[in-house]
């Protein structure tokens, strides 16, 4: 059974362009202010502050995104942990590798899209952390002699959990 997509919003492309494009002028003015001195730095601040703000709409974006796809899959609880496939590499020998890039989200203590059993594994244990408030983010990773795999976990928003 094929596992339903959500693609990305134009906002949210839209938002990941500017913020590029907000990052090259901050090191552009930084790299000016050498030359014409700290007054080129007040710009500097007011785009940092501009980059901080829609890093934050691209992550409640991809948050929301990852719900949505949790109960459009079947997922029937509020998603509580959230997160974002950054490394995968090698392959699984029992079940479905997960792709670089791929969102997941936890809801119920079940992982949603279905991921191969040692991320599964890995995932629940360190979302059970976040659940009781040991940590809030984390970077997890797995590794084997068949396959290395690193997630980015992150607590859910009240938005997201009320999401779809």
């Amino acid at each position: 059974m094929a596992t339903p997509s959500l693609g990305k919003s134009w906002t949210e492309r839209v938002a990941r362009g500017v913020l590029v494009v907000v990052l090259g002028l901050i090191i552009l003015l930084v790299a000016t202010s050498l030359v014409l001195g700290p007054i080129v730095l007040f710009p500097v601040l007011i785009l940092a502050l501009l980059a901080v703000a829609l890093a934050a709409r691209v992550r409640r974006g991809q948050a929301q995104q990852a719900a949505e796809l949790a109960h459009a899959i079947g997922a029937r609880q509020p998603v509580t942990v959230w997160g974002k496939v950054i490394e995968a590499n090698g392959r699984c020998p029992t079940g479905r590798m997960p792709a670089k890039g791929q969102l997941f989200a936890v809801a119920g203590g079940i992982v949603w899209p279905a991921l191969c059993v040692h991320a599964r594994r890995r995932i629940i244990e360190e979302a059970g952390r976040i659940e009781r408030g040991a940590i809030v983010e984390e970077l997890v990773h797995y590794h084997d002699a068949d396959h290395h795999m690193a997630f980015e976990l992150h607590e859910a928003e009240a938005e997201a959990q009320a999401a779809a």
